[in-house]
Parts: structure tokens; C-alpha cells; sequence
């Protein structure tokens, strides 16, 4: 593993400097995606080995698997590093070494992240509040308007729970199932204990590993059990001891779903109002529970009805 602070470059200041102001540009994108730098790892690689490792067949998944563990790439139940920092020397030439942040999740692999330009949209200068006042180098972002995209993911997740819960009438939220909890992927025989997102977004959280590592997670559960303190001691996770699955969503509902994040989530945290971000974690969390209880309500009713109308059938036939 690397070291920024000693990594294997000319010792020319300035070069030196234009690999700091990169490492500064690599951190600030992943702080205002609210991703902690320090999980980041930070990997020296010469031009030749970055080039097989971009080129690395993620596919089956043991490959996938085993390059992680090579490189010493963070891997865990729900918590899989997304990205790393490779400082690149080049071989057998004078030319400067270069530094990337490079995607690893499963979908992505060795795809590098321009992050000089990702964000210009969104960015403007601030302005000094009198003309002759002194020039700010600071920019503030820009926010954009989802208004159409929140109305748009309401109604595609009535939709979605129309399909989910057609004829099922168990509401896996259900106050009777105990501590409830949601995690990608599910449970091998036989679990003693799993880990779950016990966080405002706890089904975001749950579907973005699903989008970013399909074969390690190929579905999003809803478990029960007694609920504990994290093991891992990560904020937002809890685990669940004596699991046992209520509700799975995978195959074509998780797509849907899959695709009602992305469309939803389109637009960087940093891009919206406090009211925006709040709108958007609720209505793609709080939302999609109170549409699934309701409906397993709903379904109950119209079961109940139908029996009763069908026993009065019977009744009135045996009065006959």
C-alpha cells in the first residue's frame, strides 16, 4: 500500500506539487460525496502494472475477489471499497509520475474519475459582497431543481409496489416481526448474525451495493431477529442476530428499482437544497415502507372480502 506522503516520485518540487494539488482535487470529490478519504487506500503501481489492473477480468467473481485481495482492496459484508488513489510511476523514461482515483466496484473496474472537470456545472465563484472588496478564490455549488424527478419516482414506486406485492398480504414491516432490518443480498443457511443499514437510507444504501457489486449482492432482503450494536462499529449499521429473511426483492423488481435510484439519485447531495435531499431520502425510503405496509393492508381487506363473499354464497346455497 502506498503513502502519499512518500511516494515513489522525481523529486522535482514541481512535480511534487502537481501531484499534491491532484491528491487535494481526488478528496474533495470524495468528501462532497460524503465518501471518508481515509477508507480510500493508496496504491503505488508502475505504468505497466496499472495497465493490467485497469484490464483485470472482474468476471466470474473469484477473479474480482481475488484482485482485491492482492491489492489489499477493503471487502466486507455491505461495506465494499468503491474507489482507490494509484500513485502511477512511469517505466524507464524521465516522465513525471501521475496520480488517478480509480473505480473498483464490480460494474466499473479500472474506470479513472476525471475529477478536475466532474463537477464544474454545479460550481460558481463567490463574489465579494462590495466591489472593492478582495477577490475569493472559494466557489459555492449551484443548486439544481429534482422537483420533476421526485414527482416522477412517487409514482413509479406506487407502480413498483403494485408488482412487488401483488396477492402477498404479510407486511414485512410488520410490528410483530420484531427488529426489522434491510441488507443487500441475503442470508446462507444456517446465519447466526448479519449486518444491516440502520440509517435514514437504509434501502438507498441497500440498492447502491446491488448497482455497484451485482454479483456479490444480487438482491435487497428484508430481514428480521434481535437487533445489536454493529460489530464493525460503522455508523448507520446495526447487525441482526438469528436472522431470518421476510422479503426478498431481486430479479425483475430489484431492476426496477434499481432504476427508480438511479433516475432519483441522478444529481449529486452537494447539487440539492437541505429540503431536496431530505425530499429525496424520504420518499425512496420512508415512502416505499409506508407504500409496502399499506398495500399488504390492503390486500389483507380484499382477501377477507372475498372469503366473506364467498362463504355467503355458500350459505345462501345451503338455504335453498
Amino acid at each position: 500500500m502506498g503513502e502519499f506522503t512518500n511516494p515513489t516520485v522525481p523529486e522535482s518540487n514541481k512535480q511534487q506539487e502537481t501531484l499534491e494539488k491532484k491528491r487535494k482535487a481526488c478528496l474533495d470529490w470524495l468528501e462532497k460525496r460524503e465518501i471518508d478519504s481515509s477508507s480510500v487506500p493508496i496504491i503505488d503501481m508502475n505504468q505497466r502494472e496499472f495497465d493490467l489492473f485497469r484490464n483485470f477480468p472482474t468476471n466470474p467473481k473469484e477473479y474480482g475477489d481475488y484482485i482485491r485481495k492482492i491489492y489489499e482492496i477493503p471487502s466486507g459484508d455491505q461495506q465494499d471499497c468503491r474507489y482507490i488513489i494509484a500513485i502511477i510511476s512511469p517505466i524507464g523514461s524521465s516522465l513525471p509520475a501521475k496520480l488517478e482515483l480509480v473505480d473498483v466496484t464490480e460494474v466499473d473496474f479500472g474506470t479513472t474519475i476525471t475529477v478536475d472537470s466532474e463537477d464544474k456545472e454545479f460550481t460558481k465563484p463567490i463574489r465579494p459582497k462590495k466591489p472593492d472588496g478582495p477577490t475569493l478564490s472559494a466557489v459555492e455549488y449551484a443548486t439544481t431543481d429534482i422537483s420533476e424527478a421526485l414527482r416522477d419516482a412517487h409514482g413509479r414506486l406506487i407502480e413498483f409496489v403494485e408488482n412487488l406485492m401483488r396477492n402477498q398480504t404479510a407486511d414485512p414491516f410488520s410490528e410483530e416481526n420484531g427488529d426489522i432490518g434491510i441488507r443487500a443480498g441475503g442470508l446462507i443457511t444456517d446465519q447466526k448474525d448479519a449486518y444491516i443499514w440502520d440509517s435514514y437510507d437504509r434501502i438507498a444504501a441497500s440498492v447502491v451495493l446491488t448497482i455497484n457489486f451485482p454479483r456479490q449482492y444480487n438482491c435487497v432482503s428484508i430481514i428480521k431477529g434481535q437487533k445489536v450494536e454493529a460489530g464493525n462499529g460503522k455508523a448507520g449499521m446495526a447487525q441482526i442476530l438469528n436472522p431470518e429473511v421476510v422479503m426478498k426483492i431481486e430479479g425483475v423488481d430489484l431492476a426496477q428499482l434499481q432504476s427508480i435510484y438511479r433516475m432519483l439519485y441522478a444529481q449529486p447531495n452537494y447539487a440539492l437544497s437541505e429540503d431536496q435531499r431530505r425530499q429525496r431520502d424520504q420518499i425512496f425510503n420512508d415512502l416505499l415502507v409506508h407504500l409496502i405496509s399499506t398495500r399488504a393492508y390492503k390486500n389483507r381487506g380484499m382477501q377477507e372480502r372475498e372469503r366473506r363473499r364467498r362463504t355467503g354464497n355458500t350459505n345462501r346455497r345451503y338455504l335453498n
